[in-house]
């Protein structure tokens, strides 16, 4: 029961996140340059890691879900194929139950001072924050499970795997 919970609430959260990452990845003058695959999994690895580290004590990461090379492939995004992007989330693990709501707060508070914006916040019914990085359209969660245990994750934009569009044969 808790796995398919877990399942449900992953592919429920990674879906709207795709989605609206997807449609941000089309651009109506064509294919333009992104960031790498490689500097896409190090900045979703650092945001996470920095988010993190600014709390009090810092709670221990356990992988929940990591893909490294997935295709954005989605059919509403109307843009090129041959793209890919990143995502990854982890547990907060030893953070006590009482605290969730701080540590979500902490983490929120951190995200809107540097750079990102809030974009869905189903608290108080569900602890569940949404944010969108003003600059490089990352986008990130929090989110406490139906059985308290908090997790953080954080979705590319869709990227050229070598940063640079893939030329037409």
């Amino acid at each position: 029961m808790k796995t398919s919970r877990i399942m449900y609430r992953l592919t429920a959260v990674t879906a709207a996140v795709f989605s609206v990452v997807a449609v941000s990845c089309s651009s109506s003058d064509g294919p333009v340059n992104t960031i790498t695959l490689q500097e896409a999994n190090n900045r979703a690895e650092k945001y996470i890691q920095d988010a993190v580290a600014s709390l009090q004590p810092p709670p221990r990461l356990e992988i929940l879900s990591k893909f490294e090379n997935s295709p954005c492939d989605d059919p509403s995004d109307h843009g090129p194929r041959g793209r890919v992007f990143v995502s990854r989330s982890y547990w907060l693990r030893d953070v006590p139950t009482e605290r969730n709501g701080e540590v979500i707060d902490a983490v929120v508070k951190w995200w809107t001072t540097h750079d990102f914006v809030v974009t869905g916040d189903k608290r108080p019914g569900a602890n569940l924050v949404l944010v969108e990085n003003k600059t490089d359209s990352f986008r990130m969660s929090v989110e406490e499970s139906p059985n308290g245990n908090l997790s953080i994750g954080t979705d590319s934009p869709c990227v050229w795997p070598n940063g640079t569009p893939i030329p037409k044969p």
